[in-house]
């Protein structure tokens, strides 16, 4: 409710808000593609005592709106030189991410060697190694998250799992149990610890897991996909039949997308 929202912030006059309100206008302006008025009203803001930090965020921002990626990640590298913060460092990485660079989590690194504490950047790293392959480096991480808490995170336990199996480490299975337990109607982590149980040759355990979990995640393909695997492995071709058909009609682009039409291709006798 754009409008809605540009008349209360316009009714903002208290001092210490008014930045605050300016910055959201800001915002909405680049979600509705008025970037010149965005940029007017940042320099207005400018006059009014905004930092150097912020202005150059608030062009960062602006920027991604209009997928400017390069003039984005110099305003944010700005920004962090600037006035060095959590948030700045998220943007950046991300814009980075965007331009394919070659180390896009170095500003996380940065950021970690002056708060080795900061859990959320630690996991965004830890994360970010995972996807780009770089398992060890990634499980180097989600182990030191582990250690600096008292009571385990499960999306922390749930992506060491996940790294762990990709590793070939014998631990994946007691680590994704442990995600598992007390967390068992949550989709993404029903799927490691019900697929792991697949992989480790127990259907009995593994294939109802999945199916509970595709009652509320039917949309996640790569869930989808390991529930048809486990079907196929216990010889109920139909049923794996049907749940491959159904991701590969859905047009997801999955990571087992190609193994999903070669097992297809397989239960149908080509």
């Amino acid at each position: 409710q754009a409008a809605e929202a540009r008349q209360t912030l316009a009714q903002v006059t208290d001092a210490e808000s008014t930045q605050q309100a300016s910055a959201m206008l800001v915002a909405l302006d680049a979600r509705e593609g008025k970037f010149d008025q965005a940029q007017r009203r940042i320099a207005d803001m400018k006059t009014k005592g905004l930092s150097a930090a912020g202005a150059a965020e608030l062009d960062g921002d602006v920027a991604v709106a209009s997928k400017q990626w390069l003039v984005a990640s110099k305003a944010y590298t700005a920004a962090y030189n600037a006035m060095p913060s959590r948030g700045v460092a998220i943007k950046l990485f991300e814009t980075q991410k965007a331009l394919q660079a070659k180390e896009p989590d170095r500003v996380l690194l940065r950021w970690l060697e002056r708060n080795p504490n900061d859990g959320s950047i630690r996991l965004a790293l830890a994360s970010w190694l995972q996807q780009a392959g770089r398992g060890a480096a990634a499980i180097a991480q989600y182990q030191l998250l582990l250690g600096a808490t008292t009571e385990p995170n499960p999306v922390i336990l749930n992506n060491l799992a996940w790294a762990y199996y990709e590793a070939g480490d014998k631990r994946a299975l007691e680590t994704a149990r442990q995600a598992y337990q007390g967390n068992e109607s949550r989709a993404e982590i029903a799927d490691t610890y019900g697929w792991l149980l697949v992989e480790s040759g127990d259907l009995a355990t593994g294939t109802p897991i999945l199916k509970t979990a595709m009652a509320t995640a039917n949309s996640n393909a790569s869930l989808r996909y390991h529930l048809a695997v486990a079907y196929s492995r216990g010889n109920d071709n139909e049923a794996a039949r049907h749940e491959l058909n159904a991701v590969l009609a859905s047009g997801s682009n999955f990571p087992e997308r190609p193994a999903a039409e070669r097992l297809l291709a397989k239960l149908h006798g080509r």
